[in-house]
C-alpha cells in the first residue's frame, strides 16, 4: 500500500535578532535568504515548505502512476483452474484469482484448465480447456458514452459469455471474431466453440470443423446475436443453436448444440445471472 512518511522536522521557532533582519515568523518566503548574526542561511520555514512540496509531488506522481495502471485493466480474473495464462507482449503471465487482464492480452487455457474473467463493463467470459481468446480492443470509461468497444478474437477452443454494458445500446461496439465468422450481440448470454480438428461428439466421433454456438439466456438488450461472414448474416435468439462451416458458408440453425458447446461454464454463468456482480 501507499505510505506517507511523517514530517521528521518541526517548524523552527521564530528566529531572534535585529528587526532589520527582514525575517518574519515562521520563516522567510520560499527561496529567500535571511540575515542572522551577519551570516546568510536558508530559513527553516523555507526548508520545511520545500520538503513538503517535494513529498507531495512524489506522492502525486505515484498516485497518478497507480491510477494509470488501474485504468489500463480491462478486467479481473474471478476463477483460474489448472494452466491459465495471459500472453502480454513477450511475457507469459500465470493467472490466478484477481489477476489483471488488459487490452491486447491473449488468454490461454491448457488441458483440464479453465478461466473466468469479469470485465469492467460487468460482462463475464468463461473459457473452456485448450482455448485461446485475444482481447484485440477494449475501451470502457465506466459508462456508455459512444466510444466504448470490445473486440474479442476466438483463436481456438470455446467460451461462454454474458454480455455487459458494452453493446447493450450500441450493438456495433461489440464483436467476437473467428476464422469462420463474426458474432455481434444484441445483449445476451451465449456460448461458442471453434473446432479445428480438436472437437469430439458425445459418441466419440470427430466433429466437423467450424464454429458452433448456442444462445442461452437473458442478459439485457434484445437477447439475440447476429452471426455474419463474407457472404451471409443471420440472427439467432434464446435456445437456438447454430453452426458455421467456414468464412463463405451460411450460418445455419441446428437442432441441438454439441456437448462441447452446451457445457461450457454452466455453473459459474448461472450463478452470475442470479447474482449480478
Amino acid at each position: 500500500g501507499l505510505q506517507i512518511c511523517p514530517n521528521s522536522q518541526p517548524i523552527g521557532a521564530c528566529p531572534q535578532g535585529p528587526r532589520e533582519s527582514a525575517t518574519t515568523c515562521p520563516g522567510p518566503p520560499f527561496g529567500t535568504i535571511a540575515k542572522a548574526g551577519g551570516s546568510q542561511a536558508l530559513g527553516l520555514g523555507a526548508q520545511h515548505r520545500s520538503q513538503l512540496m517535494n513529498r507531495s509531488l512524489a506522492f502525486l506522481l505515484l498516485l497518478l502512476s497507480v491510477q494509470s495502471t488501474w485504468a489500463a485493466d480491462a478486467g479481473r480474473v474471478l476463477l483460474a483452474g489448472g494452466n491459465a495464462v495471459a500472453i502480454r507482449g513477450n511475457q507469459t503471465i500465470p493467472l490466478t484469482r484477481d489477476s489483471a487482464v488488459q487490452e491486447k492480452d491473449v488468454l490461454r487455457t491448457g488441458p483440464g484448465s479453465s478461466l473466468q474473467v469479469r470485465f469492467s463493463d460487468e460482462s463475464l467470459v468463461s473459457l473452456r480447456e485448450n482455448s485461446e481468446l485475444s482481447v484485440d480492443n477494449y475501451r470502457f470509461e465506466g459508462r456508455e458514452d459512444g466510444n466504448e468497444m470490445i473486440v474479442f478474437r476466438l483463436v481456438k477452443g470455446g467460451l461462454r459469455t454474458i454480455t455487459g454494458l458494452i453493446g447493450k445500446t450500441n450493438h456495433k461496439s461489440y464483436s467476437l471474431r473467428s476464422v469462420t465468422s463474426t458474432i455481434g450481440i444484441r445483449g445476451t448470454d451465449y456460448a461458442a466453440t471453434l473446432c479445428q480438428g480438436d472437437c469430439r461428439n458425445s459418441d466419440g466421433s470427430p466433429a466437423s470443423d467450424g464454429l458452433y454456438g448456442r444462445v442461452i439466456g437473458q442478459s439485457g438488450g434484445t437477447n439475440r446475436i447476429v452471426v455474419s461472414n463474407e457472404s451471409h448474416e443471420r440472427q439467432f435468439g434464446i435456445n437456438q443453436n447454430f453452426y458455421v462451416a467456414d468464412a463463405r458458408s451460411e450460418p445455419r440453425q441446428i437442432l441441438e448444440a454439441p456437448t462441447f458447446v452446451s457445457k461450457i461454464g454452466r455453473a459459474s454463468c448461472r450463478e452470475r445471472v442470479s447474482s449480478p456482480v
